[in-house]
């Protein structure tokens, strides 16, 4: 009884956002599951709340007690299916962790995850995951042991699958993990025309959370291909849904409108954005995501532009020496700022 309402009131609590308190009720749960298959729901449950935060370490570890749980007997092989897809998915996306998971360890949970011959949709997600492994493995560092080719043929064959089964958040995340496949092979016309394509079934996306990271993407894809007025309203879109979410959440919609603000050069615009995003970075700092650390950078270059150097180089001293993301808008900021050794060496530390 305590068991079922503790899981009641945390995935309640959950569909509010208050991710804390659906955590600990999960989490309490967990203590107090009679047997392994309870026990395996509740984690499932926990790993889902920290997910939902942007909080991927924790989230990992919970999916993969839930999936040692499932693999000893508590449940079948579409739980496991189910829970590899979960771990698969939240370790594609690298920029929620502080310690991401390895490129090989989560093509094993893919690779496990289709073993189990699971029903199309959750076959499609795996498909999917399996090209984005490459995005892992460049971003992460290491050869993968696949050709890029085979990636882009099993991210196509997801994307097939997801239009007969016309599930919109399997078509957000099947074509945007396209797109990028498609730019790592240096096809960046079919990159930009793929992922436009997120404007066709992106607001029928039920996550409100999901929806406006999808909804991110396209915007700054717009605003990479110089279509700043146009990503103007998906930014605010995206940064409206992530009102009352997690502060890493709520980064991605600041960032987004940053960057259109910028190149428009709205400066009062940008100014509001630096200051609400710097004031959530504390929470997520060391995190390798671009949105969250770009967000940080890209005002101190416009702070710095503006010729409000002091604030600049606070933000600048905000950032983990160790965070490799966006190094050249780094680099560009310490120019702004007059510090034209430190940019050179921070986009060739051999020089």
């Amino acid at each position: 009884r305590a068991y079922e309402a503790a899981m009641r009131a945390g995935t309640l609590a959950r569909k509010r956002y208050a991710l804390d308190r659906a955590a600990e009720l999960h989490e309490l749960a967990v203590e107090f599951a009679a047997g392994d298959d309870a026990r395996a729901r509740a984690f499932e449950e926990l790993g889902a709340d920290h997910d939902a935060a942007y909080h991927g370490d924790p989230a990992f570890e919970a999916y993969m007690r839930a999936l040692d749980l499932v693999r000893a007997g508590a449940g079948d092989g579409a739980d496991v299916a189910r829970l590899c897809l979960r771990a698969g998915k939240l370790a594609s996306k690298i920029g929620p962790f502080h310690s991401p998971p390895r490129a090989d360890s989560t093509e094993a949970l893919i690779r496990e995850g289709l073993s189990t011959e699971p029903e199309p949709t959750t076959r499609a997600w795996l498909l999917e995951l399996m090209g984005e492994v490459a995005l892992m493995w460049s971003e992460l560092g290491g050869e993968d042991p696949l050709p890029l080719s085979e990636r882009i043929r099993a991210a196509e064959e997801a994307l097939a699958l997801a239009e007969t089964i016309g599930d919109p958040d399997l078509l957000a995340w099947t074509v945007n993990g396209l797109a990028a496949l498609y730019e790592l092979a240096r096809d960046i016309p079919r990159s930009y025309r793929t992922v436009e394509r997120l404007a066709e079934f992106v607001d029928d996306i039920p996550s409100p959370i999901e929806r406006a990271e999808r909804i991110m993407m396209l915007a700054l894809t717009l605003a990479v291909e110089g279509r700043y007025l146009e990503s103007v309203e998906p930014a605010r879109r995206a940064y409206d849904l992530a009102r009352g979410a997690s502060a890493h959440a709520r980064m991605h919609g600041t960032y987004a409108r940053m960057v259109g603000a910028f190149h428009l050069g709205r400066w009062d615009e940008v100014r509001e954005l630096v200051d609400e995003h710097a004031e959530l970075y504390p929470e997520e700092t060391g995190v390798p995501c671009g949105a969250v650390n770009g967000g940080v950078m890209l005002g101190a270059l416009a702070l710095a532009e503006m010729g409000i150097h002091e604030r600049a180089r606070e933000l600048l001293a905000m950032i983990p020496r160790d965070v490799q993301a966006h190094a050249g808008l780094f680099a560009l900021a310490e120019l702004a700022l007059g510090d034209i050794d430190a940019a050179r060496r921070r986009v060739d530390p051999r020089d």
